[in-house]
């Protein structure tokens, strides 16, 4: 004898708000990873300099504070950062055990609002 499920009702993954929540997270992931590749960053690595720049978040503390990853983590990101000329350390005049952290020209990129628009419309073929 075998088992069957009975269900009154067929449905399939589409069916579920679950589904479509996890298919428009992956694809304004993919369009936000399309718009940062030709600067050479990825989704996380832009996070960080986003951080930076709107949270005015200039020490590794801050940034630490602000970004869910640990402070070393972090700190290895800050590190290439520095040596593609992105962000620049600094110490303070006053503090010489805190570290300033600045963006750099190259480092000042597209607020996310837009790159998740334009991003999503190049993944949705929108052009």
């Amino acid at each position: 004898m075998t088992m069957k499920a009975e269900s009154s009702t067929d449905w399939t993954a589409q069916d579920h708000l679950g589904y479509w929540v996890g298919t428009l997270g992956s694809a304004m992931r993919k369009g936000l990873e399309d718009e940062l590749a030709p600067m050479g960053v990825r989704p996380g690595q832009w996070g960080i300099l986003e951080a930076a720049l709107s949270c005015n978040a200039d020490t590794l503390t801050a940034l630490a504070r602000i970004i869910p990853v640990d402070a070393a983590a972090i700190s290895r990101q800050l590190d290439k950062f520095q040596q593609r000329r992105l962000v620049r350390r600094r110490l303070l005049r006053s503090d010489h055990r805190m570290v300033r952290i600045e963006l750099t020209a190259p480092g000042l990129l597209p607020p996310l609002p837009q790159l998740l628009v334009d991003g999503f419309r190049l993944y949705a073929g929108g052009g």
